[in-house]
């Protein structure tokens, strides 16, 4: 069934950009609708009063009546603005690389609650000062999985057999893991830690409420940083361009490093 020619959602700006003189394009995710590409007139004035409610990670409360070419934004009302999200660089590059993953996998009219409850519920916990870099595996891991690309991390994709704690490799290309005796036929194999692969299954099985006290160190987290970038460049056939803002942003040194200790030792 289509949309109606006038309907109200609650909706996430993933992505906006300049339309004209006055307006701008806003790309956003709903629960009923999918992704949608809307026009918000007159959204680039400064005397604007939609404006402040269609920014970037926004949730709103949109009326959308459908145009001739997009569905026009009538009225918006802010619901959650993620004011923490957008106050700090690093959640902030971490919500870019969100909304852009959301974009690159979902079409148009796609049917998207899953992902829109997984979006809002990210954004929510880096909102409230969660680590960014486990906030983004935990959104990969999680949207793979709505979109049926769920990586296979505890059986062999040769043998079958259940993954034993050993040097297993993952293999971008099949899109899960091979034992030792099995790795030979990994295409494109990528060795795997045995602490990364205990933190990708539980990241995979688990809620963010189980996740949120989790302190990983950051060896594994550049680790299972790589395997997924890697595996998700492959679904996607490019890198997406926000990883290099992210990596940037965490090369900055820090803005108010921690004073040493009493005695000058670290």
């Amino acid at each position: 069934m289509g949309k109606p020619r006038l309907y109200r959602t609650r909706a996430i700006v993933l992505r906006r950009r300049d339309f004209d003189e006055s307006d701008r394009l806003l790309t956003v995710l709903t629960p009923d609708h999918g992704k949608q590409t809307l026009l918000a007139k007159g959204a680039r004035k400064i005397s604007s009063r939609k404006a402040p409610h269609v920014d970037l990670f926004k949730q709103a409360d949109l009326l959308v009546h459908e145009g001739r070419n997009f569905g026009v934004v009538s009225q918006a009302e802010t619901v959650r603005s993620f004011a923490g999200v957008c106050s700090d660089l690093p959640r902030l590059a971490a919500a870019h690389y969100l909304a852009e993953l959301a974009d690159s996998f979902l079409g148009e009219d796609d049917e998207a609650r899953a992902a829109y409850d997984l979006t809002l519920e990210v954004l929510g916990w880096l909102d409230e000062g969660g680590d960014p870099q486990l906030a983004q595996r935990y959104y990969e891991l999680h949207l793979l999985d709505i979109e049926g690309y769920r990586p296979q991390l505890y059986r062999c994709l040769g043998c079958d057999e259940w993954l034993e704690p050993a040097a297993n490799v993952f293999d971008v290309a099949a899109g899960g893991m091979f034992c030792p005796k099995c790795a030979a036929q990994a295409r494109q194999g990528r060795s795997v830690s045995i602490g990364a692969q205990k933190v990708l299954r539980f990241l995979q099985r688990s809620t963010i409420g189980s996740c949120r006290g989790l302190v990983l160190g950051q060896p594994v987290q550049d680790e299972i940083e790589a395997l997924l970038g890697a595996y998700i460049q492959r679904i996607l056939d490019h890198q997406p361009r926000s990883h290099r803002f992210v990596e940037a942003v965490r090369a900055l040194p820090p803005l108010d490093p921690a004073p040493a200790p009493f005695g000058g030792v670290a």
